[in-house]
């Protein structure tokens, strides 16, 4: 039984099978657990359990919830692509440009972005490399419409993905700034939609990603964060999205600059 509250919630998981071998995010994954899960409604769903994944898969009335990479279980011995580097860098410069109209600019970055992605792709776990081969799509529609919300929110799905090709590469606390930076590039985004439930979870994004870093973080350092943080959920909660955005983007680059000087946290 892996959740039981006694009214609310009944969880019971009932095994299948043991011993299964699966397509993993990198490669076949052996000693696999099926199970199905009997939920408090008398609904079911099918899970799948995986050594290194933990919960690996979950099917429930036609939605899907699948692990697209572990970083234990997934981590690389070998360098981090430098091409992996430039599609990011390619993916803000993009974003950047396209919030200025500047589609000659745009042109130019979506050509370094798809020579990296050309190197990238092998590295890549499949179900990473499904979305960001959308997400690319998606960009590639918004750039020839000259679509500046759907070129810039492209862009960042784009990098975000790229992001999570780095577990297999780099420590997750360097993983996680990357994450913060990207989720204050989306809350830009939103403000500059007035897209206020969105904004909404990109705040919330933003503090869970602050929670993983926090304790990593040096002693001194860590107050004027947590006040720094706490501005923009206070601005975004009162409305002001734009003042909630740039306080979370100066946020961000005060966190790259502390894990640039934090040993551990570089790749």
């Amino acid at each position: 039984r892996t959740e039981t509250v006694m009214g609310l919630v009944f969880e019971e998981i009932t095994v299948k099978e043991l011993g299964a071998t699966l397509d993993g995010p990198a490669g076949p994954v052996s000693g696999v657990m099926i199970g199905t899960e009997l939920h408090l409604d008398g609904s079911h769903s099918d899970k799948q359990f995986a050594p290194g994944y933990g919960e690996f898969y979950t099917e429930s009335d036609g939605e899907v919830e699948a692990l697209a990479i572990a970083r234990g279980a997934d981590r690389l011995t070998t360098p981090e692509p430098p091409e992996l580097r430039r599609l990011l860098s390619s993916a803000w410069a993009l974003a950047e440009s396209g919030r200025l109209e500047d589609w000659e600019a745009v042109g130019a970055a979506l050509g370094r972005l798809n020579s990296s992605w050309g190197a990238v792709a092998p590295v890549t776990p499949a179900r990473i490399s499904e979305v960001l081969t959308a997400h690319l799509a998606e960009l590639k529609a918004g750039i020839a419409a000259k679509d500046v919300t759907r070129t810039v929110q492209a862009a960042i799905s784009v990098a975000q993905s790229g992001i999570d090709v780095q577990l297999r590469f780099r420590p997750a606390p360097a993983v996680n700034v990357a994450r913060f930076h990207a989720h204050s590039q989306q809350l830009r985004l939103d403000a500059a939609t007035d897209d206020r439930a969105g904004a909404t979870a990109e705040v919330a994004s933003l503090e869970w990603v602050m929670k993983r870093v926090d304790v990593l973080l040096p002693e001194a350092s860590r107050p004027t964060m947590a006040a720094q943080l706490a501005e923009v959920r206070s601005l975004a909660a009162a409305g002001n999205l734009p003042a909630a955005a740039d306080v979370s983007a100066r946020l961000a680059a005060d966190l790259n600059n502390v894990a640039a000087a934090t040993p551990g946290w570089a790749p």
